[in-house]
């Protein structure tokens, strides 16, 4: 059984890395992170005053954490593997 994120996983990893020039990835500042994880927050909704979750909002801020992490693991992979080749050499 695949949960949400695996699916996520497998739409957004199929799709390109690069990211649109407008849009700035969350991991590039604390702040951006942190506007995230409020933005997210508030699409949850809220039980004490019967606000219903924004489905397609928290797909959308789901899916855009995928990317962005996605992003900075492949070029964190990338300068390791360079690191490795520059020591052999």
């Amino acid at each position: 059984m695949v949960g949400t994120i695996g699916i996520v996983v497998k739409i957004v990893g199929d799709k390109k890395m690069e990211k649109d020039k407008g849009i700035e990835n969350i991991f590039n500042s604390p702040m951006l992170l942190r506007n995230w994880a409020v933005n997210l927050i508030s699409s949850l909704g809220n039980s004490a005053i019967q606000q219903k979750a924004d489905t397609d909002k928290v797909d959308e801020l789901i899916g855009q954490f995928v990317e962005d992490y996605n992003f900075h693991y492949e070029k964190l992979y990338m300068n390791k593997e360079n690191q490795e080749k520059n020591e052999e050499e």
